[in-house]
C-alpha cells in the first residue's frame, strides 16, 4: 500500500504553509519528486530544504533519504493499485457473495493500512493516560458514531471506569454541561463538523473538561477544540458504504485505546477486572445438565 503518499494526502489539510507547497507537489507528481534531490525539490515546489526535512519527520521518516526510498516504492507501485481501484469496488450492479467477499476485504484492508499511517501513537498514549486517571468519562456521538460510542462505553466499564453515554442528542448536551475539570469528554464524529457535537465540545471546554476526539484526518472544527486528537483516514466512499470504513477504523482505535489502558493498570487493578470478567462469563454461558444414558 502507498503508505508514504497516503500519509501526505491525509495530513495535507493541516500542514503549515511552509510544508504545504512541497507536500502538494509530491502528491501530484510523485515520480518526478522521487527523481529529485532535496535542493531541486525545494526549488521546484517553491519551498525550502528545512521545510522538506520537517515534512519528512512529520510523516514518520528520520530524514529525506528514508523518505525518498519510500516515495520511490510508492510512486512505482501506485499504478498497479490504481488499476484495481479498490475505493470503487462496489458499483450499482448486484454482485454474488463470492465476488463481494474479496472486494470488501480488500477495501477494508486498505482502510486499515491507511489508519496505520494517520493515527498518531503519541496521541494514543495521551488519551490512554487521561482516560485512566479520569473521574468520569462522558461519551458523545450520533448516528454511526453512536455505535462506536456504545463499544467504548462497554470497554471502559470492563476496565472499571464510569462511562456515561446516551444516544439522545439533547441529553448529550445536558451531560456536556454537567461534567467538570476532573472529567473527560470523548467525542466521536467522523466529519468533525456536526453542530450538536461542536456544541458539546464547546460546553465541555467551558467547564474545564479535557476533550478527546476521534475525527477524520484534517483540521476540522472538533479537531481544533480537542486536547487529544485521534484521527482516522478520509474515506471518499462514505456516502456509498453507509459509514462502513470510518466505523471500522473508529472501532479499531477504541480497541487500541482499550489495550493501552489495560497495559497501564497495576496487578491489583487487573485482578479486580479479571474477577468482574469471570462473573460476567459465568452468567453468560448456559449450563447444561449431564444426561446419563441407559445401556
Amino acid at each position: 500500500m502507498n503508505r508514504c503518499l497516503a500519509r501526505i494526502d491525509q495530513l495535507l489539510p493541516q500542514m503549515a504553509p511552509s510544508e504545504y507547497g512541497a507536500a502538494s507537489y509530491i502528491s501530484e507528481h510523485p515520480k518526478d519528486a522521487a527523481s529529485m534531490g532535496i535542493a531541486e525539490l525545494a526549488r521546484i515546489s517553491d519551498s525550502s530544504t528545512a521545510a522538506i526535512i520537517r515534512l519528512c519527520k512529520r510523516i514518520g521518516f528520520k530524514g529525506f533519504s528514508d523518505f525518498k526510498f519510500a516515495l520511490i516504492q510508492d510512486a512505482y507501485t501506485m499504478e498497479d493499485e490504481q488499476s484495481q481501484d479498490i475505493l470503487d469496488v462496489f458499483d450499482d450492479k448486484i454482485l454474488p457473495g463470492r465476488e463481494l467477499i474479496p472486494r470488501f476485504l480488500s477495501l477494508t484492508g486498505h482502510g486499515l493500512d491507511l489508519l496505520g499511517s494517520v493515527l498518531d501513537g503519541e496521541q494514543v498514549d495521551l488519551a490512554a493516560n487521561l482516560l485512566s486517571k479520569a473521574s468520569q468519562i462522558a461519551i458523545f456521538g450520533l448516528g454511526a458514531s453512536a455505535i462506536v460510542g456504545m463499544d467504548l462505553q462497554y470497554k471502559l466499564a470492563r476496565l472499571g471506569k464510569k462511562p456515561i453515554f446516551t444516544q439522545d442528542p439533547d441529553l448529550q448536551q445536558v451531560y456536556s454541561c454537567s461534567i467538570g475539570s476532573d472529567d473527560i469528554a470523548f467525542i466521536i464524529s467522523y466529519s468533525g463538523e456536526t453542530q450538536y457535537l461542536f456544541n458539546v465540545a464547546r460546553e465541555a471546554r467551558r467547564n474545564g473538561s479535557k476533550v478527546i476526539s476521534i475525527t477524520m484526518a484534517g483540521r476540522n472544527t472538533i479537531f481544533k477544540l480537542s486536547d487529544v486528537r485521534l484521527q482516522v483516514p478520509v474515506s471518499e466512499t462514505e456516502y456509498r458504504q453507509g459509514a462502513t470504513l470510518s466505523r471500522l477504523n473508529q472501532l479499531v482505535v477504541i480497541d487500541i485505546l482499550y489495550s493501552a489502558m489495560l497495559g497501564r493498570m497495576d496487578e491489583e487493578e487487573k485482578k479486580a477486572i479479571r474477577r468482574s470478567w469471570d462473573s460476567v462469563s459465568e452468567k453468560r454461558h448456559v449450563k447444561t445438565k449431564t444426561v446419563k444414558r441407559r445401556i
